[in-house]
């Protein structure tokens, strides 16, 4: 009986031995089954990823070339309007008279309302502002303005028209902004009486203006923007 039951804790041993040896294989095939999922996933998203930087790279350079492209537009476009600009000032000289006659404005002000001296904002130019015929434009009170907006393409092409009544019309804004800002609209009695005191006799007529907005409606149109040309060109614009 003794050897019966040895002989039967030796078979026993045998297909334990057996059965931890299959399970070992099995574990051995399941992992590397595993690995093999795992090692396709990895490949995948590298490829993945790898495509991706390409096409970030592709979209950053197209970005780049499309940077460059508005920017040699731009000089074209202002290399034309310096022909109406005054002559024997450089492009810098023609920028720093705005900035210069924005602060003489705004000192003739302060001195007439018997006020501290401000510093005017900085004066910003670009080929478009808000619409194409804009001329110029400031921002609302709620925030300390930063910058005065030009159309420097209008500027130069409309130099008088800009130092005599757009830079005027637009620190006239600055001023009631610092000076508590609006009751209701920007061109309101704030702004009305500002622009009296400036000597215009009737500020209301200087809420249009009527230079010819072809060229900036063209420059946009170069750019690929949605307007065409000669949408409404010369069409009186609020000055803002």
């Amino acid at each position: 009986m003794l050897k019966n039951i040895r002989s039967k804790i030796k078979r026993r041993s045998r297909m334990t031995g057996i059965a931890l040896y299959d399970i070992a294989i099995a574990t051995i095939l399941v992992s590397a089954i595993l690995s093999t999922i795992v090692l396709s996933i990895l490949i995948h998203r590298v490829t993945n990823l790898d495509n991706l930087l390409t096409s970030t790279e592709q979209l950053s350079a197209r970005v780049e070339y499309m940077d460059l492209l508005r920017q040699k537009v731009y000089k074209e476009v202002i290399t034309e309007a310096m022909e109406f600009a005054p002559k024997g000032k450089s492009i810098y000289q023609l920028r720093g008279d705005a900035q210069t006659k924005a602060q003489n404005v705004l000192d003739r002000l302060t001195k007439h309302y018997r006020v501290p001296r401000y510093v005017i904002p900085a004066i910003q130019f670009k080929g478009i502002l808000q619409k194409p015929g804009d001329a110029g434009s400031t921002p609302g009170c709620e925030e300390p303005i930063r910058y005065i907006f030009l159309n420097e393409i209008l500027y130069l092409r409309n130099y008088e028209e800009y130092i005599h009544m757009i830079i005027p019309h637009e620190v006239a804004h600055v001023f009631v902004c610092l000076r508590g800002g609006y009751e209701e609209d920007s061109h309101g009695i704030e702004w009305w009486s500002v622009m009296r005191d400036l000597g215009f006799q009737n500020p209301l007529n200087e809420i249009r203006h009527e230079m010819d907005t072809e060229p900036v409606y063209d420059y946009q149109h170069i750019l690929g923007n949605l307007l065409p040309p000669h949408y409404s060109p010369g069409k009186p614009t609020i000055i803002m």
